[in-house]
């Protein structure tokens, strides 16, 4: 049995898709991966607290 170098390619192709797929979907509906790497988003103040800090 003769496997041709584009059959493996289409292999890995598919496999590469694959993995791309069940990622997307783990992210999506299973959680982060990537936890403690969260950048962090400073509470906005009102326009009140800032006028009061600025005078």
């Amino acid at each position: 049995m003769k496997i041709s170098i584009r059959t493996i390619s289409f292999g890995v192709i598919i496999i590469i898709c694959i993995v791309a797929v069940v990622m997307a979907f783990y992210m999506q509906f299973g959680g982060n991966l990537f936890k403690g790497n969260e950048p962090t988003i400073d509470t906005p103040i009102s326009m009140t607290q800032e006028n009061k800090r600025i005078s």
